[in-house]
C-alpha cells in the first residue's frame, strides 16, 4: 500500500477512535454502564474493516460487510434480508458515486461486471 493511501486510513481510524473514547466520557460513569459496548465494537471493527478491505475486494462488498455489520449494531436480527438490503444499498450507493457523479470508486474484483 502506498504512503498517500496509508495516512488517510490512519487518519480516519484515529478520529474513528477518538470519537469513541469521548463519547464514553462525555456520557459519564453513571449513563456509560447503559452503553452498549458490543454494539460499539462491531461499529468499530465495521469501520475498521471497510477501511481496510475497500481498495482490495472493492467498494461494494466492504460496503456491504459494513452496512451488514452496522444493522447487526443496532439490533436487527434478520440477518438474511440484512445482507440483501446491504447490497443493494451499496450497489446503489456506488452506481450513484461512481456513474452520476463521476467519481472514482475502487470496483475491486467485480470491475469487470460494472
Amino acid at each position: 500500500m502506498k504512503l498517500s493511501t496509508r495516512i488517510p486510513h490512519r487518519g480516519a481510524i484515529a478520529l474513528f477512535t477518538a470519537g469513541a473514547l469521548t463519547g464514553a466520557v462525555v456520557l459519564g460513569a453513571a449513563e456509560s454502564a447503559a452503553l452498549r459496548w458490543n454494539a460499539l465494537g462491531i461499529l468499530a471493527l465495521a469501520g475498521a474493516l471497510f477501511l481496510l478491505l475497500a481498495g482490495r475486494t472493492g467498494f461494494i462488498a466492504a460496503a456491504s460487510l459494513q452496512f451488514w455489520l452496522v444493522a447487526r449494531a443496532f439490533g436487527d436480527r434478520r440477518p438474511l434480508r440484512d445482507a440483501a438490503a446491504a447490497v443493494l444499498l451499496a450497489v446503489a450507493v456506488y452506481a450513484a458515486f461512481a456513474r452520476g457523479l463521476g467519481l472514482a470508486l475502487p470496483a475491486g474484483r467485480l470491475e469487470a461486471l460494472l
